[in-house]
């Protein structure tokens, strides 16, 4: 059994990267936040989504309401 010291890094994909940079987060982060504002700009708008948002913020911060939920 051949030990080398440093141990090598084995990586899950072998091939030289299609952007070699030190840290992917610098390109990964952005295209995430552009990904997720486009989708939501794409999604449909519900008309009660306010209401139920109200509701939901009573609800959680005293407890109103709770009593007509099932689980």
């Amino acid at each position: 059994m051949d030990r080398r010291w440093p141990p090598r890094a084995r990586h899950l994909i072998p091939h030289k990267p299609i952007f070699p940079l030190e840290n992917p987060g610098i390109l990964s982060i952005p295209l995430g936040f552009i990904g997720a504002f486009v989708g939501t700009m794409m999604g449909r708008m519900d008309e009660n989504a306010e209401a139920k948002f109200t509701e939901l913020e009573v609800r959680a911060n005293t407890g109103l309401g709770s009593e007509k939920a099932s689980a």
